[in-house]
């Protein structure tokens, strides 16, 4: 918030002193030197000056003003070399004024001073630091209020009543909502397409929307560094360059400045043909103005040759401009036509897919498949296999082991996908050769709905025990006491399904126990892609519903 600023010359009132003229600058390091740039204006201390000789007029009885204070800011690349004879000029003034004892050459650097019985004026100059202020600001602020003050019924003073009053006495009115609700009623292609040099988001082209209506006279956007202001005030420069108008660009910042004018320079530069072409910003109070090459006579010469050798081309480029808009506009119709189409239910089954395939093994690579303008029966493939690994994974118990044993948990990659189906192929080919061994091996199967590998040998176990209590000639005559306790634990054991009395179904009780070695036997040669314990896996297959599996059908597999 401190600037440094360079004090030049001196007036001193009643133990006070002033600067008449300072200048801010700026400092940096440059390698092993200290670089010090000035501003491009310099500034008068109009204030401190009016008020001494208020209190010499007070003193004196006089009633003289100064005419030197009527501009505050000088500016240097206006002024060019007559700047030495602006300063002595005003301090010539004040001597006058003053009736000093003696003139102050400005060209001698010799300290002087020149004085009366109250004022002294010196040419000593000053390094000093302090906080910024808006002195162009305050300039204007202190002339409009004298043209107030004075009654002067000028654009400026009026220009300036209205805003305090749009303020004080009434509020503006608000365009917000209807800005918004037009909008809102605006297609897909309308708010996508938009003619500028520059691109727009919605929230700029809603700013531009409010300038055009006349009820809009003041517009704040408000955001942190880096969201867009300086694009936002570009925008609104080259839509008002392109409807014909002017436009002035104020801020009590230089650097903010200096961003929108690098920003409007390099968009005219991509619309220029010819380099060369002076672009017309008039920038006040910079260093290395533009005001002698915008008005010179070759820059305004060579305006007026472009003008009228692209002056038969405007109304060609106009129809290009907007053929080309209606034809984005077409085109992103179709676009969104097209994609609504496509359910939402089937987007979230692709990213489930993609996601579950996105493990340490081989991923899909979607993008890959998709490049291709060919791959749509693939993609078509891919999706039903995904649906039918879906609905053979949502089973539910107890068949929802059979996710589990054709491996479901471990399928994240193509390799392993392919494992899954030769899996899924044997066991069918296995539970096909148990079905034509052991007839009517399902309705035997039924008869248990418990039965694991471990449970296989405590089948054997149970029809020993049983061949135990039964004698000959007498059976279970003497053991029925027995015979009932074991009846019923086999009942719990296996989840024994039958009415009759597990003794009763003996036979068949062996026939399962052979039919479970059998499955044992097999599964020992399947793949290793089948996860769980593989009998019960394959006596809940058995027991499905129109067992054997057929794998050629993509949803039974």
């Amino acid at each position: 918030k401190q600037e440094f600023y360079l004090y030049f010359c001196d007036i001193a009132y009643e133990g006070s002193k002033y600067p008449i003229f300072y200048i801010p600058f700026s400092t940096a390091v440059k390698e092993d030197r200290l670089v010090v740039e000035f501003d491009a204006q310099v500034y008068l201390n109009k204030r401190a000056l009016e008020y001494v000789v208020q209190q010499e007029n007070e003193r004196t009885g006089k009633k003289g003003t100064l005419r030197c204070t009527a501009d505050r800011i000088v500016y240097l690349a206006q002024q060019e070399a007559r700047f030495p004879q602006f300063v002595s000029g005003v301090i010539a003034e004040l001597g006058n004024f003053f009736q000093l004892d003696k003139s102050l050459d400005i060209n001698d650097a010799t300290p002087r001073v020149a004085k009366n019985a109250a004022v002294r004026i010196t040419n000593a100059c000053y390094i000093a630091l302090f906080d910024n202020s808006d002195e162009a600001l305050l300039n204007d602020y202190e002339q409009i209020l004298q043209l107030l003050g004075a009654g002067a019924d000028t654009p400026v003073a009026q220009a300036f009543k209205g805003l305090i009053d749009d303020f004080i006495h009434r509020n503006p009115d608000s365009v917000a909502r209807e800005v918004e609700d037009e909008w809102d009623a605006l297609s897909v292609p309308d708010r996508l397409v938009c003619e500028s040099p520059i691109p727009l988001n919605g929230e700029q082209r809603q700013i531009l929307m409010a300038l055009l209506r006349d009820r809009c006279r003041y517009i704040t956007v408000e955001g942190p560094p880096g969201t867009g202001k300086s694009h936002t005030i570009t925008a609104i420069i080259c839509n008002t360059v392109l409807n014909n108008q002017s436009v002035l660009v104020l801020s009590d910042k230089k650097e903010a400045l200096d961003v929108v004018e690098d920003k409007i320079i390099s968009t005219l530069n991509r619309v220029r043909n010819d380099k060369k072409f002076q672009n017309p910003i008039l920038r006040l109070g910079s260093t290395g103005s533009t005001y002698a090459q915008i008005l010179s006579a070759g820059v305004m010469g060579d305006i007026k040759a472009h003008y009228r050798a692209v002056r038969k081309q405007h109304e060609a480029v106009r129809q290009t401009i907007a053929s080309s808009c209606a034809a984005l506009k077409e085109d992103i119709e179709a676009e969104a036509l097209s994609y609504g189409d496509i359910a939402l239910s089937n987007i979230k089954e692709w990213a489930a897919l993609e996601t579950s395939f996105d493990g340490d093994g081989q991923p899909v690579d979607f993008r890959e498949i998709l490049a291709h303008e060919d791959s749509v029966p693939d993609l078509e493939d891919l999706h039903s296999i995904s649906k039918a690994v879906q609905e053979l994974g949502a089973i539910q118990p107890p068949q929802s082991s059979i996710a589990v044993g054709l491996g479901l948990n471990g399928v994240d990659s193509i390799d392993g996908l392919s494992r899954f189906f030769k899996a899924a192929l044997s066991l069918e080919e296995m539970l096909g050769r148990a079905e034509s061994t052991y007839q009517g091996a399902v309705n035997d199967l039924s008869l248990v709905r418990n039965l694991s590998t471990a449970d296989g040998a405590g089948l054997s176990a149970f029809i020993h025990r049983y061949s135990d209590l039964r004698k000959p000639l007498i059976g279970y005559l003497f053991s029925r006491r027995a015979l009932d306790a074991l009846d019923q634990e086999f009942r719990v054991a296996f989840a024994f399904g039958s009415p009759d009395a597990p003794h009763v179904r003996l036979a068949d009780i062996e026939r399962i126990r052979n039919i479970a070695q059998f499955l044992r036997s097999e599964m020992e040669r399947l793949p290793s892609a089948l996860h769980g314990d593989g009998l019960t896996l394959c006596h809940v297959l058995l027991r499905l519903p129109g067992t054997p599996l057929k794998v050629s059908d993509p949803r039974n597999s």
